[in-house]
């Protein structure tokens, strides 16, 4: 039997209410929890995300939010970070090194042709997130079917209690 969640405490006071309801309706237009701390007044991103996460389960809980603007509002974040991991493969990323001594930072060029040498790194990294981030998604959206598991072997099966003779 699944156990009961202890009611979510929310703000009395109206001032911080209003608060909360500001930073929740920033987080869905895609603030960062930093970007509310420092809007609202907050200590840390970490104060921002607890007020968001306590005002998103009390209204779970009062049946306000349907699970459908939850998963819609995390889709459109998601794909703000896609939107980003893309423009990341777009761009031309050049290697770098270092100087002689005092020269600092410079663009690596092909000793041979003299043109700029690539960085593949940033192109890597960029294919990794956006992995992630369509897991996340397909996850999200339930795109992802149950793994089907097959195996062979024999299975013995004993009922207790029947006797077949005694049906006839």
């Amino acid at each position: 039997m699944p156990t009961k969640r202890k009611p979510t405490r929310l703000p009395q006071d109206p001032d911080e209410a209003r608060r909360v309801t500001e930073a929740v309706r920033m987080r869905s237009r895609g603030a960062s929890f930093d970007e509310i701390a420092k809007a609202l007044n907050w200590n840390s991103r970490q104060v921002a995300f607890e007020a968001i996460q306590r005002r998103v389960r009390s209204t779970i809980d009062e049946g306000a939010l349907a699970v459908d603007e939850l998963r819609a509002v995390e889709m459109e974040h998601l794909d703000q970070l896609r939107k980003a991991a893309l423009d990341v493969l777009d761009k031309r990323h050049l290697a770098t090194g270092t100087g002689g001594e005092g020269t600092g930072t410079i663009f690596l060029t092909d000793p041979t042709t003299g043109e700029y040498l690539q960085d593949d790194a940033p192109t890597l990294a960029a294919i990794d997130r956006l992995l992630k981030i369509t897991e996340r998604i397909s996850k999200l959206a339930g795109l992802d079917s149950p793994v089907k598991v097959e195996g062979s072997g024999t299975l013995k099966v004993e009922v207790v209690g029947w006797n077949p003779e005694a049906m006839t």
